[in-house]
């Protein structure tokens, strides 16, 4: 017996309460029970598996891998608001970097009670789309490739992203990035402006 397998132990049992939707349970180790007539060590764990969480996506396919890995109350073992806001972002990304760039997601919690704690995720996706091209004007200090290096949207491509990757989220911080690179060359006075444009081109979905 050593330190690092009686905490991976203890780790172990928490890890299969939280993969039983236990989130917030608690094990800790009570005392160490040493037996000297046999030489062994008898540890005693105290386990309090706290509410029942369960979590349901209404409206879109999400695997329950994807849900572990999306929503950090499953990180942080912990369920609160602004961990939930958190998590629809992270729902809203992840749909971007696939096909649905329209998709909007919120959350609403039940009733919790002593043994359960479920909510769930809505989420709304538009038809299928594809993020083509981003376009830059402001090219009289600086050339297109200088701005376009700092920006984090990306246009479809056969290697990189096969639908593109557009957010709206993304667009605002690439807006950010193009105003900061102005500034810190002396044009305090600079605005970013955009306009998505539906169909482009004439292409459905574009």
């Amino acid at each position: 017996m050593t330190d690092n397998r009686l905490q991976s132990g203890i780790e172990n049992v928490r890890r299969y309460y939280q993969k039983h939707d236990h989130l917030l349970a608690t094990v800790t180790l009570s005392r160490l029970e040493h037996k000297e007539d046999t030489n062994t060590v008898i540890p005693t764990i105290s386990i309090n598996p706290g509410p029942l969480v369960k979590v349901s996506a209404r409206g879109a396919k999400l695997s329950r891998g994807k849900q572990r890995q999306l929503l950090p109350i499953y990180q942080e073992r912990s369920v609160d608001r602004s961990l939930l806001v958190e998590g629809t972002r992270n729902l809203v990304e992840y749909s971007s970097l696939s096909v649905y760039f329209d998709v909007a997601v919120d959350f609403d919690i039940s009733p919790s009670s002593a043994e359960r704690r479920p909510f769930s995720t809505t989420s709304t996706a538009g038809n299928g789309t594809s993020w083509r091209t981003s376009r830059s004007r402001a090219t009289q200090y600086f050339t297109e490739e200088t701005i376009r290096e700092r920006m984090y949207m990306a246009p479809a491509s056969i290697l990189r992203f096969r639908h593109g990757r557009y957010s709206q989220r993304y667009l605002e911080r690439d807006v950010d990035s193009i105003e900061d690179l102005y500034r810190s060359n002396g044009f305090r006075d600079v605005r970013v402006t955009s306009n998505v444009v539906d169909d482009y081109l004439g292409r459905n979905g574009d």
